[in-house]
């Protein structure tokens, strides 16, 4: 994907556009108020900043639509080379996505929009689309399904101050930073230990690919590619279960204090409900807040109740709810592989 097919409109007219009609600041921090921040609500500073970088961004599509030589909608196209990797094809990310506010005009305008999409995928040979946005866009979301998507998984995200509170811990293990020794039972728990994600959701993927996309990504996350830290609770030289951990440095920046974000979290089977994912998660606050975070975010999916309960036992209290949609472009017999593990 090039971005040779880009509407040729200027950024700061497409800047103007979103900050005029965007309604979502998903992925960006919630908490307008951090110790640090001055006290103001830089959510609408984090939310332009983010869409500055998208629409800035060689490799980003932009898609925008026009009414009497006026920007109508607009949405921004993502290749995903990581995911194209492991799925074993095209996949890209569909961001933004704002319209004027009138509804009916909206609604008609991101039909339009997301056909255009559709058909700028098809002749890019993307084959795999996704969308998340926040649940409170109605709009978007109704289109997005009347134009083929299917909804594939619900995230809550969590959100404490540091230094969290609630009791600590009962160690029902040793909690300390990963080792390099420690791979190769790490990525045992990964294989199997994630069900509820939206890998496993996905009609477009068998299981088996779903758990190598789970491996793979705790692997990298394990070598210093998409994570700043391990934290592993083990016994003796038996690892028990981990807990990813990464700054966001765009939040962190713009806010003026540290920003963390876990990860993957996984315990082994005959160690769950033993407290080690308790004892690994405290652990994980406790790294963040030597290093300087005055908060921290964390995301599970709807459906994972327990997940739920282990980060309120944290201190983490629910800060947004995202939906994550998928539509498959082209010939869906093409990927039934692997014996069908998805019935369609």
């Amino acid at each position: 994907m090039t971005s040779a097919a880009v509407t040729q409109s200027s950024l700061d007219e497409l800047q103007q556009f979103w900050t005029k009609n965007h309604v979502s600041s998903r992925n960006l921090w919630p908490d307008a108020t951090l110790p640090g921040a001055g006290g103001k609500d830089l959510r609408a500073v984090l939310a332009a900043q983010h869409s500055r970088r998208l629409l800035q961004d060689e490799r980003t599509l932009k898609i925008v639509l026009r009414r009497h030589g006026e920007v109508a909608a607009l949405a921004c196209l993502i290749p995903l080379d990581w995911d194209s990797e492991q799925f074993g094809f095209p996949a890209a990310r569909l961001e933004i996505v704002c319209a004027h506010e009138d509804h009916p005009q909206s609604l008609a305008d991101r039909h339009e929009l997301l056909e255009r999409i559709s058909d700028l995928c098809r002749r890019q040979s993307v084959c795999h689309l996704t969308a998340r946005v926040d649940a409170d866009e109605l709009v978007t979301i109704h289109s997005l399904e009347h134009s083929g998507f299917e909804l594939i998984d619900g995230i809550q995200t969590l959100s404490v101050r540091l230094p969290a509170p609630g009791p600590e811990a009962v160690a029902a293990c040793d909690v300390r930073l990963y080792r390099t020794a420690d791979l190769d039972q790490i990525l045992d728990i990964a294989r199997t230990a994630y069900v509820c994600d939206r890998f496993h959701s996905d009609w477009s993927l068998s299981h088996s690919k779903a758990d190598r996309v789970n491996e793979a990504w705790v692997r990298n996350c394990c070598l210093g590619r998409m994570a700043d830290a391990v934290i592993v609770g083990a016994y003796g030289d038996t690892v028990l279960g981990y807990v990813t951990c990464k700054f966001d440095t765009e939040a962190t920046r713009l806010l003026g204090v540290g920003c963390g974000v876990i990860g993957m979290v996984a315990t082994a089977a005959a160690a769950r409900n033993t407290g080690v994912a308790l004892a690994a998660s405290r652990g994980a606050l406790d790294w963040f807040h030597r290093h300087g975070a005055a908060a921290v975010e964390v995301g599970t999916q709807l459906r994972n109740t327990a997940a739920g309960r282990l980060y309120e036992r944290c201190g983490f209290r629910l800060a947004r709810v995202s939906l994550t949609f998928r539509k498959w472009i082209g010939d869906a017999s093409a990927i039934i592989s692997e014996g069908a593990a998805h019935a369609m």
